[in-house]
């Protein structure tokens, strides 16, 4: 973290760690963000063999099996309402339409019935436009997904948090993914998703 000078992770990697000489593979490892701020990500070479670097691919992590406040979005901002003060914002002025959460790929749910809590806010709520598509997505097979179209009429109040909730069936076998499709027509806050198991 180049903002707090704090070290997030550092993780060895040996060259067992590779199944095959001369292939590709990714050397996953997980670190939480507390702040806002600037991040480094750096790579030492320690000069045993030839290292061939491809990329980094950054994905957001599940973090417990019950609540995922990690899921990737546009714009972190400060938000005393929301649930760690923190918000992600897709802004109308400066964001084009597009998917802004998604999932964070858990492969970790036990068979059953789910629903998943979208946290939601909008700075306008006068209208009746689609602002948001929520939906849940896996690969398992036979799963059948679980989608909403959300309209500014469908808040409350505008500027309040309010909760959507997409019901679903885990099969069992698959990556499961909470996404977000932002629709561009006012400021849409994002806070957390919270996954429960239902009896």
């Amino acid at each position: 973290d180049e903002h707090e000078g704090v070290i997030l992770l550092k993780q060895d990697v040996l060259g067992t760690s590779f199944e095959k000489d001369s292939d590709y593979k990714y050397i996953e490892a997980n670190y939480k963000r507390e702040r806002l701020g600037s991040v480094q990500l750096k790579v030492e070479y320690l000069g045993i063999g030839d290292l061939y670097f491809d990329n980094v691919e950054i994905e957001p992590v599940l973090l417990d099996q019950f609540t995922n406040d990690d899921v990737q979005f546009y714009t972190d901002v400060s938000d005393n309402t929301a649930s760690n003060d923190l918000a992600r914002l897709a802004s109308r002025k400066d964001d084009i339409p597009g998917r802004i959460a998604f999932g964070p790929y858990d492969d970790t749910l036990d068979i059953g019935n789910y629903r998943a809590d979208f946290r939601l806010k909008v700075s306008e709520n006068d209208r009746d436009v689609k602002v948001a598509l929520i939906d849940v997505s896996s690969n398992a097979d036979g799963f059948k997904s679980s989608y909403q179209e959300i309209r500014a009429v469908d808040f409350t109040e505008s500027e309040e948090y309010q909760e959507f909730s997409l019901d679903f069936f885990n099969p069992g076998g698959g990556d499961f993914e909470f996404r977000i499709y932002y629709y561009g027509v006012t400021d849409l806050y994002f806070d957390k998703v919270s996954l429960w198991k239902l009896q």
